[in-house]
């Protein structure tokens, strides 16, 4: 699809990619900012205007993973620095999975996110 028809996919809260991006790589609409898959802003350039290889992302639900219950931050930390998966059981539309200390792309936890608890710890994510 074209670039108009990617913004109207992402409007309608589609995450969206160009067909040459890795497979986890992805933008999504987050409080009327186009962000990526890291959460960070995105900024478009000429290249993206007039490609016509933009795609909607076929993502697995978060229903379909296995999470035997709710976490604390402090928990899904642990987990997430031991290699997990995790993400808020609110927040269906960002999971983490990348952690590296001192690395830029680390996840922005914000304030509300440190005192949830209703984090998930992905069981299953091979299935």
């Amino acid at each position: 699809m074209n670039f108009i028809e990617a913004m109207k996919a992402i409007y309608h809260d589609n995450k969206i990619r160009m067909s040459i991006w890795d497979k986890t790589d992805y933008l999504f609409l987050e409080n009327e900012l186009i962000v990526d898959n890291e959460g960070e802003f995105y900024e478009f350039d000429f290249r993206d205007y007039f490609a016509d290889d933009w795609e909607i992302c076929k993502e697995r639900p978060l229903s379909s993973y296995t999470f035997s219950k709710l976490h604390t931050f402090e928990e899904a930390v642990k987990a997430l620095k031991n290699g997990k998966t995790i993400g808020r059981k609110s927040r269906r539309e960002r999971l983490f999975n990348r952690y590296s200390v001192g690395s830029s792309s680390n996840p922005d936890f914000k304030i509300h996110d440190v005192l949830a608890n209703d984090w998930i710890i992905l069981e299953n994510e091979e299935d």
